[in-house]
C-alpha cells in the first residue's frame, strides 16, 4: 500500500511540475517575449543549469569567457540558470552600451 502512495505521490509531482511549466511557457507569449534575434548564443544550453557547465572545467572563467568571444563575436548571449545574460567583450561596444 506504501508503495501506491509513493507513486502517486512522484505521479502527481510530475503533474504538477509540467503544467507550471506550461502556463509559464504560455504566459511568457502573451506577454510578448520573444528571443534575442541576431544575438549569438553557443548552443547546449541544459533546461535548468542553462550553459554553467560550459563554463566549468580546468581553464578559468575570463579564459573561457574570451574564446566564446573570439567564436561568437564581441558580445554574445549566456543562459546562466533561469535567466539570460549579455556577455560585452569590447571596449567600445561597452562605451556603446552605457553612453
Amino acid at each position: 500500500m506504501e508503495s501506491f502512495s509513493d507513486i502517486q505521490t512522484i505521479l502527481g509531482l510530475l503533474a504538477f511540475i509540467a503544467i507550471c511549466s506550461v502556463l509559464k511557457i504560455t504566459s511568457k507569449t502573451k506577454r510578448g517575449y520573444t528571443k534575442c534575434m541576431g544575438i549569438p548564443e553557443p548552443s547546449g544550453a541544459l533546461p535548468f543549469i542553462g550553459h554553467l557547465h560550459l563554463l566549468g572545467g580546468e581553464m578559468p572563467i575570463v579564459r573561457t569567457l574570451g574564446a566564446m568571444a573570439d567564436k561568437y563575436g564581441s558580445f554574445f548571449s549566456l543562459k546562466i540558470g533561469l535567466h539570460r545574460m549579455l556577455v560585452v567583450s569590447s571596449w567600445e561596444m561597452v562605451k556603446e552600451f552605457l553612453a
